[in-house]
């Protein structure tokens, strides 16, 4: 997946209407750094939640036809979402962040204890069973993943479906506690370094958990995919005619 900066020194000075674009590969950290023609040292942080990038690069990964890779990405999205959400209810039951991160390192590499953490930490926080990915969705990942099934385009759109509901139907609700804001906000506490200029911002993407008043039940997963594709071609088009 690639993302499309601009340089944010050139945008300053430059009076044009649209800014020229830079094709950058997604990276894991949220800081991204390119030169642009003119010589600046641009810097730009993404802000975005993990689990938000993981689910859009599972959509871009459909619109290039690879299904396995697109069920791998929504999977690692729902895993990352269940991380935040177990590390926003300990910050929110005024557990130290030092402690939690201490605690996490012991679950970090095993699934299955990260999701039976987040299982009880839910149901404990707000008194109700989660709904988890479904028999049929987790028998798909696991062949997908673990036996090297090749899925089809409609079981890739559905397996990502059930994945954006299991995790905007609870974004509503942990969005709205202090300590998430303050997680996925953290990458914003970046200074200024020496001459370079810093950009932060956050990119639109399917989820974009930072709208709080989106109405994710109107979401279309498969019309979303069809305006990323557009948008693509759009920026690809603007980067050809800005050599």
């Amino acid at each position: 997946m690639k993302l499309f900066l601009s340089c944010n020194e050139c945008s300053l000075l430059d009076e044009t209407e649209y800014p020229e674009f830079y094709e950058i590969q997604i990276l894991d950290l949220h800081k991204y750094e390119f030169t642009c023609k003119n010589g600046h040292k641009a810097v730009s942080i993404i802000d975005n939640p993990k689990f938000e990038m993981l689910f859009q690069v599972g959509a871009n990964a459909i619109i290039d036809g690879y299904y396995r890779e697109a069920i791998s990405s929504f999977a690692s999205s729902l895993e990352r979402f269940y991380e935040i959400c177990i590390k926003t209810i300990l910050s929110s039951s005024k557990i130290e962040n030092n402690t939690i991160e201490k605690s996490w390192k012991e679950i970090s590499n095993q699934s299955e204890r990260q999701l039976g953490a987040f299982t009880m930490l839910w149901l404990n926080f707000y008194h109700e069973i989660p709904e988890l990915l479904s028999n049929k969705m987790t028998t798909l990942r696991n062949e997908v993943i673990h036996k090297g099934k090749i899925p089809s385009r409609k079981e890739t759109i559905n397996f990502g479906k059930e994945v954006f509901r299991l995790i905007t139907t609870k974004l509503q609700k942990i969005i709205k506690e202090d300590s998430y804001k303050w997680l996925i906000s953290k990458c914003e506490q970046v200074a200024m370094n020496g001459s370079e200029f810093i950009a932060t911002g956050c990119i639109q993407t399917i989820i974009s958990s930072k709208f709080i008043d989106k109405n994710y039940d109107s979401v279309d997963l498969e019309k979303e995919i069809e305006r990323l594709q557009e948008l693509r071609a759009l920026q690809k088009r603007q980067l050809a005619n800005n050599p």
